[in-house]
């Protein structure tokens, strides 16, 4: 009996409860995050929240708790990208829902358990109580998702990725809800760097960045091999490297096999020095004759020089076909049509 009144007064002590609310906080803080997965669609934060109160004679501290280390929780790790383009201050608002949701679950226990209950009679009280929990629920669903859509999204995300990339150098994070709106998302991270690209399911639809990240990221390292390529056979050419993409995504994009797309770049190397016509042919040729040798990958290239204020030429073809059965052309074109690059710069400081 005494350890009984011992165990007791134990439980009943403020700095118990108050140690008890943080530990249930914080297990409803990890499975209501995105890192929990499916799991974090399963009203975690309501759940414990109603547990928790049923054991704790001052529920009071259990919201306060979700509060501040819902709050901590994401302010330290790591942020959807999706939701911190929603919201400004994405650790500030999920504490805000999670001290909401659980006070609202502390609320129904507290009508049934509590010292002081405000309705006379259990069906009145009963009707209160669930009205609290069903309100908790679709605003913790509205935020989080359902189970089933976020199978349904995550389906659509793996058949979409596994279609047009390769996943070898990224990460792919679990799919988290974006409150409120019929969408799942989740991010795709370049190992060893700060790129991160979203991918929304909406349905069946999807909008990404992921495209836009791969692309970036195979032509940017291809413009530094075609630099390097042309550089060890001129080393003190005047020049710069531009590579686009133009495939349509018929091939998986990759990171890490850095010719998978080759066929559908296309390069052009702007001559950043003046060039009359026939200077300009014949430094077009080295170029040609530079990614020749190297045997470097490509769908087209392009050499485009000149002189300042005056004609601007352009060669283009593909230095791998045979030049009786490739048109080489060397056309004049409008100053209008210089790109917007190191090349303007370079004509522009020239007298200066």
């Amino acid at each position: 009996m005494k350890n009984n009144n011992k165990i007791k007064t134990l439980l009943d002590s403020t700095n118990t409860m108050i140690v008890l609310s943080v530990l249930a906080a914080t297990l409803g803080a990890f499975l209501a995050s995105p890192a929990a997965g499916l799991l974090s669609t399963f009203q975690a934060t309501l759940i414990i929240s109603v547990i928790a109160a049923l054991f704790i004679k001052k529920p009071v501290f259990i919201p306060i708790s979700f509060f501040l280390v819902s709050f901590l929780f994401t302010f330290a790790g790591e942020k959807p990208v999706a939701l911190i383009d929603k919201y400004g201050d994405y650790s500030l608002t999920v504490a805000l829902r999670s001290l909401g949701v659980s006070l609202l679950g502390c609320a129904a226990v507290y009508l049934i358990k509590g010292e002081h209950k405000p309705f006379k009679g259990r069906i009145p009280t009963a009707i209160a109580a669930s009205a609290l929990v069903i309100a908790a629920t679709l605003w913790s669903a509205g935020a989080s998702g359902t189970p089933w859509g976020y199978l349904k999204a995550q389906s659509c995300a793996d058949g979409f990725l596994a279609e047009r990339f390769e996943l070898e150098g990224v990460t792919v994070s679990g799919m988290y809800k974006i409150p409120w709106e019929d969408k799942y998302a989740c991010d795709i991270t370049a190992i060893g760097t700060n790129s991160t690209a979203v991918l929304i399911c909406s349905g069946d639809r999807i909008d990404d960045t992921v495209t836009e990240m791969f692309s970036e990221k195979i032509t940017a390292d291809a413009e530094v091999r075609l630099t390097s390529a042309i550089r060890s056979r001129y080393p003190e050419g005047n020049f710069e490297v531009v590579c686009k993409y133009s495939g349509i995504y018929t091939e998986k994009l990759s990171l890490s096999n850095k010719n998978s797309v080759s066929k559908y770049l296309d390069y052009t190397v702007n001559i950043l020095s003046e060039e009359t016509a026939k200077s300009f042919a014949a430094e077009a040729e080295k170029y040609y004759s530079a990614v020749c040798a190297s045997s470097f990958p490509c769908n087209s290239l392009t050499v485009n020089g000149g002189i300042r204020t005056k004609l601007y030429y352009s060669i283009s073809g593909n230095p791998y076909v045979p030049r009786s059965k490739c048109d080489y052309r060397m056309t004049p074109y409008s100053t209008t049509l210089l790109p917007t690059s190191a090349w303007t710069a370079a004509f522009d400081s020239f007298g200066k």
